[in-house]
């Protein structure tokens, strides 16, 4: 919730009634941020139903949903400036082959949000080999990993991947919120 008493939305799932009662239980929706092709497909169905929407996405994340045929509401570049949030939700980027990656912490909470560039998991979603392999090395698996498609989208493109992470170090976020895997309170440097 913004300052405001508006909502902003991180990652739009499918429009339903039942989401849209949710969301409107919490204030208005008036920013939602897609970080995918497939969910800025979605924000022509929320903006049908939401009057004064402002929809944003990373300007690889516009141009793929246009290729893959999604009907589009107005969508604005993340880089091209977020005015209405700037004080509660900073943003940053990286970008990587045809891929742009946006980390957003929210100013009030300490709230890390994430996207596709790190997926939280429970001890007990470790499969056996990688638990393995880390009881030889004498460490405990990882809590949290960067799944290989988002790797890939970054081969040749580290350096402004590594800025990216270095900042979300330094803030020492009070919350980690994934898009995948449960949200985590103080996470530690391994995440």
């Amino acid at each position: 919730r913004l300052p405001d008493g508006t909502v902003w939305v991180h990652a739009p799932p499918i429009w339903s009634p039942a989401y849209q009662d949710a969301l409107a239980s919490l204030g208005a929706v008036a920013h939602m941020v897609a970080i995918t092709p497939v969910q800025a497909g979605r924000l022509a169905s929320w903006a049908a139903h939401n009057e004064g929407l402002r929809c944003w996405a990373a300007a690889s994340v516009i141009e793929d949903a246009i290729q893959a045929g999604h009907r589009l509401p107005p969508v604005t570049p993340i880089d091209a400036g977020c005015g209405a949030w700037v004080d509660t939700i900073e943003v940053r980027t990286a970008r990587g082959n045809a891929h742009e990656e946006a980390l957003f912490l929210h100013l009030p909470s300490r709230s890390l949000i994430v996207g596709g560039l790190l997926q939280t998991r429970p001890a007990t979603a470790v499969v056996g080999l990688e638990r393995a392999v880390a009881r030889l090395v004498g460490r405990a698996p990882s809590p949290a990993l960067t799944p290989l498609r988002t790797q890939l989208q970054f081969f040749g493109q580290r350096r402004t991947l590594v800025a990216l992470i270095r900042w979300a170090l330094a803030i020492e976020p009070a919350r980690l919120i994934p898009i995948r895997g449960p949200v985590t309170d103080a996470p530690s440097r391994a995440f």
